[in-house]
Parts: C-alpha cells; sequence; structure tokens
C-alpha cells in the first residue's frame, strides 16, 4: 500500500506539473527574423546568451527577451543615462514579446476556432489554446519570380506548419512541397550556399522536391531532449558553419542539451544520414518486371560538445564528432559524456580499416569592445602535432574560420560583418564512402568544401520594424580533388593545389515582414565566375550574371 500512495502522489504532481500553461517548448525556425533581434542585443551587451547550437525553443526566445525587456526598463530609470536603445529596438521588442508571449488561458486567453487570431500574428487556419493544451495549425506558401545566369526563374512552395504543447511537452510538423522552373536549371545548388536538395520529379525545365521537418520534445529549461529533424547550425559562423551547417537537407536525429547554470552548456546529437551507397547484399529482385528493390548502407552522425563561460566576454565550446556506418547503433555513441575518440578504438584493433571517422572541434568568441565580437572556430580532422612543429602543414587536415561582427557602426540598428574561413585539402572527405561528412551526397559541414577559402562580408540595418537592409560580398576560391590514395600520403597536397574556380558576388536585398511570417522581399546579386577545370562547370554558368527576385512569403 505504501508503494502504490508514492506512485499515485508521483503520477499526480506530474500531471500537475504538465497541466500548467506555459510558452511553447517547440523550436524556432531559424529563418524567424527574432534571431537577428537577439544578435544586436548580444553584441550591445544587453543579454549574453550561452548558445552554440540553433534553432532555439520558443520558451528560450521569450526567455532572452525578457532579458531585453528588463534591461530596457532599467535604462528608462530616471537616474540612468544609458540610452542602449533606439525607437526601432523598442518597437521590436514590443512586437516580438506580444509573438512570444503566450496568452494565459486562466485569464481569459481561451482560444478555440478557425482563423482565430494568435499570439500577435496572422490569423492561424486553426487555433486551439485551454489551461492544459494547445494546437496552431497555418499554411505556408511563397511565390517568387526574377533572373539567374540571365533566365527567367519562378518558384513556387506551398504546405504547412502544426505545431502545439501540452506543458513541457512540445510537437511541430511542417511540409514544404517546391517547384522550380528555368531554362537553365541549377539542379545540383554544388557551389552555391543554398540548401541541397533531393528531385522528386523531372519535367521538361522544372523540378520538383519536398522537404518536411518536425519534433517532439521535452523541455525544463534547464534540460532538452528532443526527437526531431530540423535544419541545426553549430557555431557562430556567419557565412557558414564548419561542422554543422544548413547545406545539406536536414535529418532526424536525437537531440539533448543540459544547461544546470548560465555559465555552462552540454550538447549531444546523435543522427540517421543517408549514405547513398548501395548495399549490394541485401538488395534484391523483385517479380514486378525484374525491378530491383535498392538497399543503401547505414550511416550515423554522433556530436557532443561542452560550452563554458569562465569570463563575461569569453565563450569556449570543445566538442568532437564520429561518422560511423557498416554496423547497426552502437549505445555506446549514445552515453553523451564518454570520449568518442577512445570508444572508437573498440572497432580499430591497432588499425583504422574497421574504425569509424572521427574529429574535433572548438569555437572561442571573445567581446574585447562594447558592440563588437570576434570569433574563432575550427575544425580538426586529421592533425599531426609533429608535423605542426616542423612546419609542414599539408598532411594537417582542418578547417578554421576568424569572423568579426560590430554592431551599430555609424549607423544605429545595424550590423557589420567580416568572415574569413579555410579548408584545407581533404577535409570532410574519407576512403570509405559510407564515412564521408555528407548527408545525401551534400555536406553537413562548410558549403565550400575541401580545398576551398571564403571571404564573407556583409551589412544589415533595420529602417524599422519589419524592415531590413541587407549588403553582403563574397569571394570563393575552390581548387582541385585528386584520387582519394593522395589523402593518406605525405607529403600530401598544398592548399589550393589544382585548377580553380573562382566566384565573386555582391548582393543587395529589402525584406519587409508585414506580420509574423509574412514577407515581401527583393533583391538583385552580382556574380562573376570563372573556372580552369573546363569540365567542373557548365559553360552556362560561367561569366558575368546580374540575377534578381522579388517574393512573397507566409510561414516559416
Amino acid at each position: 500500500m505504501h508503494f502504490k500512495y508514492i506512485v499515485k502522489n508521483i503520477f499526480l504532481i506530474i500531471l500537475f506539473i504538465q497541466m500548467q500553461p506555459a510558452a511553447q517548448p517547440v523550436f524556432e525556425p531559424g529563418e524567424a527574423s527574432v534571431y537577428n533581434f537577439l544578435e544586436r542585443m548580444k553584441l550591445k551587451g544587453v543579454i549574453a546568451p550561452l548558445e552554440y547550437a540553433s534553432p532555439l525553443l520558443r520558451t528560450e526566445i521569450l526567455s532572452q527577451l525578457r532579458e531585453v525587456e528588463k534591461y530596457l526598463k532599467q535604462e528608462e530609470n530616471p537616474v540612468g543615462t544609458n540610452k542602449m536603445f533606439t525607437t526601432v529596438e523598442k518597437s521590436e521588442l514590443e512586437w516580438y514579446l506580444s509573438i512570444y508571449t503566450p496568452v494565459d488561458p486562466t485569464a481569459g486567453g481561451y482560444l478555440d476556432g478557425f482563423l482565430s487570431e494568435g499570439d500577435g500574428v496572422l490569423p492561424y487556419i486553426y487555433n486551439y489554446r485551454d489551461s492544459s493544451f494547445a494546437v496552431y495549425f497555418s499554411p505556408a506558401v511563397s511565390f517568387s519570380y526574377g533572373g539567374k545566369f540571365d533566365k527567367s526563374l519562378y518558384r513556387r512552395s506551398w504546405g504547412w506548419r502544426l505545431s502545439g504543447n501540452t506543458g513541457n511537452f512540445g510537437f511541430t510538423g511542417s511540409f514544404r512541397e517546391n517547384l522550380e522552373e528555368a531554362e537553365q536549371l541549377d539542379q545540383g545548388k554544388n557551389y552555391t550556399d543554398e540548401q541541397g536538395i533531393v528531385i522528386a520529379k523531372r519535367v521538361g525545365n522544372s523540378i520538383e522536391h519536398s522537404n518536411t521537418n518536425g519534433s517532439i520534445t521535452w523541455s525544463d529549461g534547464g534540460f532538452t531532449l528532443s526527437f526531431i529533424k530540423e535544419n541545426f547550425r553549430l557555431g557562430e559562423g556567419i557565412g557558414g558553419q564548419l561542422v554543422l551547417s544548413s547545406k545539406a537537407p536536414s535529418f532526424p536525429m536525437i537531440y539533448y542539451k543540459y544547461s544546470p547554470a548560465p555559465w555552462f552548456k552540454f550538447y549531444f546529437m546523435h543522427g540517421w544520414l543517408f549514405s547513398g551507397v548501395r548495399d549490394s547484399v541485401r538488395s534484391y529482385r523483385t517479380e514486378f518486371k525484374g525491378n530491383t528493390r535498392w538497399i543503401e548502407l547505414d550511416k550515423y552522425f554522433v556530436m557532443h560538445a561542452l560550452q563554458l563561460r569562465p569570463l563575461s566576454f569569453l565563450d569556449l565550446t570543445l566538442g568532437e564528432t564520429i561518422i560511423y556506418s557498416d554496423r547497426n547503433v552502437y549505445l555506446g555513441y549514445f552515453i553523451p559524456f564518454l570520449f568518442f575518440r577512445s570508444v572508437d578504438h573498440m572497432f580499430t584493433h591497432g588499425g583504422g580499416d574497421s574504425g569509424n571517422n572521427g574529429s574535433f572541434f572548438g569555437e572561442v568568441t571573445i567581446r574585447p569592445l562594447p558592440k563588437v565580437s570576434v570569433h574563432f572556430s575550427s575544425f580538426i580532422d586529421e592533425f599531426a602535432l609533429s608535423n605542426f612543429l616542423s612546419g609542414n602543414m599539408s598532411r594537417n587536415q582542418l578547417a578554421w574560420q576568424l569572423g568579426l561582427k560590430y554592431a551599430d557602426l555609424a549607423v544605429p540598428n545595424s550590423v557589420l560583418t567580416f568572415e574569413y574561413t579555410r579548408v584545407l585539402p581533404w577535409v570532410y572527405q574519407n576512403w570509405i564512402p559510407t564515412q564521408t561528412y555528407t548527408n545525401n551526397k551534400y555536406l553537413i559541414g562548410y558549403f565550400s568544401g575541401q580545398n576551398s577559402d571564403q571571404i564573407h562580408t556583409s551589412f544589415t540595418v533595420m529602417l524599422k520594424k519589419g524592415v531590413q537592409l541587407y549588403f553582403s560580398g563574397d569571394v570563393t576560391r575552390r581548387g582541385g580533388l585528386s584520387e582519394v590514395l593522395n589523402q593518406y600520403a605525405d607529403p600530401g597536397e598544398p592548399f589550393l593545389y589544382g585548377e580553380i574556380r573562382k566566384d565573386i558576388s555582391a548582393a543587395f536585398q529589402i525584406s519587409w515582414e508585414y506580420a509574423y511570417g509574412l514577407f515581401l522581399k527583393g533583391g538583385v546579386k552580382f556574380n562573376e565566375t570563372s573556372d580552369q577545370n573546363l569540365s567542373r562547370t557548365p559553360l552556362w554558368q560561367k561569366g558575368t550574371f546580374t540575377d534578381w527576385y522579388i517574393s512573397f512569403q507566409y510561414g516559416l
């Protein structure tokens, strides 16, 4: 009886906790404009979010907005003299608080019905919220028309987004069906930072592809556990990220974040990748026209990282990744605090033929001056200290990135950025085809790939709430890729060996977010592409082009 009494009370306590009204513990898509606002607040020292991974939960975004609100109220005290906020930023804060602050159903905020108003946004198709449960359903559509490679380009997308929560549990589901149509269409998207696609259908000059994301998440603030398929990014990178970027299509994963103190965070991911390598043993012929049922080999991504803030102006992150394959899911990689390289030694038996593809990474972010942030990121695929000390860097396969962000330089409500990224030969590659650093044959790291570098600069300014101007410039160089045997042979190739492809671009964009998720955009981009390798780049993609577009979008 005593045991049953304890179990019953534990159950009632858990049920009571879950019944409390709360903000949605669901992930906010990385395209949401609130991230740009929070970035400016971080640079100005208003908040100090210790976040290596994005996107964030809506609850986390609300918490940071509350910190900004608290800072603003202190500033408006008559005794204060530090006027940190502009009129535009005050209106932005008020708007974002209206979006991310949930209405308390117990205080008359009960909603139920079609085309009902949401939290400071356009009407949802369906919106229900009471004291213990909330669900939102909204369409997602976009249309874009413009020119690319001196030919017209039309894009359209339709789909939906579903989200909701009950207490500390949240869920999301989104779907997009996409169409691209042009006389000259870049189907591979191999040499841009645009997300890669999996083509479902080709008809004439058009292609169709879809993408879907979703999650089921439990979070109590300091601890988050999610089964999720989403476009995650790791690191401060501006033009792209070294460890995990949104270049490849999203993949499902188990995501874990633990933050017991404001100066400490721990991250863990275990993801299921698509190898694209067929398993000839398990594949088989069917009785339908003799067609073959193809089975792909398994491939997995594992990451864990520790992030610390030892000083108010300094963030440090250290972690490692493993790409493993050709075996079932291995429980050892699900223990987040193990040293994965040591776990990998269980497979190698003193050699590399049966091992996995491991790497280390790190990032240092400092704020040396008000409104200024400097970050240095590195990704170590293979590194020999003896070679480094002797001055031989060819066989040290690593990538690094140095970036600067400056808020309100001469222009209020603005951010100026500069970043240089270098990826040495053979980074992300592997002699085992199921252990390259890819998903669906697209890099999950920096989009330009091995043997490349990029200079990226941008300037963003908010003219008023919802209206943003964006300028950017990029210079990207890509070298050659020789036979994989050379990856493991001394002395290795020098940086930018082989024939060079060079891309130079300058872009301008204006964006107006009339309401949450409702955008009107227009832009122009000047490109110049040259390639010494005559077979790598199609002739119609070489030369000088002026791309442009106008678009309408509703839904994130």
